[in-house]
């Protein structure tokens, strides 16, 4: 089937059906990069919470709450409202990465000013130095 294709490759025919895939691709692309599609639940603070990130999380809550309570039914889960308290946890946990990354762009804001009050104290031993200041350098 290649060698038909290229030994025809200037043909119209197979021109135009290379045109026609190349349409489909644009038009209905070849999917996400994570192989599905994904569904944002919820959004705190403007950082989104998909489906699969949910789903994963209840399972791995599930299985923690089987293992503790091995006798444990259907209803005895609904009873727990594991989904309530993922989603708060999940609410919880976003909040703290946000407060992280604010803490962490606060230190580093805090380290850099020092670090520029340091050279601009210690400049005048730069400048007030005879080898410095006579341009030995």
């Amino acid at each position: 089937m290649l060698d038909l294709i290229r030994a025809n490759a200037q043909s119209w025919g197979v021109k135009i059906a290379f045109g026609i895939i190349i349409l489909v691709f644009v038009f209905w692309g070849v999917g996400g990069l994570t192989g599905g599609p994904s569904t944002v639940i919820l959004t705190v603070n403007g950082e989104p919470i998909t489906i699969q990130e949910f789903q994963r999380k209840y399972e791995q809550l599930e299985q923690q709450v089987r293992a503790q309570y091995p006798d444990l039914d259907a209803a005895g889960l609904k009873a727990m409202q594991l989904k309530q308290q993922l989603i708060q946890n999940l609410i919880d946990l976003h909040f703290l990465l946000i407060l992280q990354k604010s803490l962490l762009i606060s230190l580093i804001q805090h380290i850099h000013t020092g670090i520029f009050q340091v050279i601009i104290s210690t400049e005048h031993i730069f400048t007030s130095c005879y080898f410095f200041n006579r341009g030995h350098l």
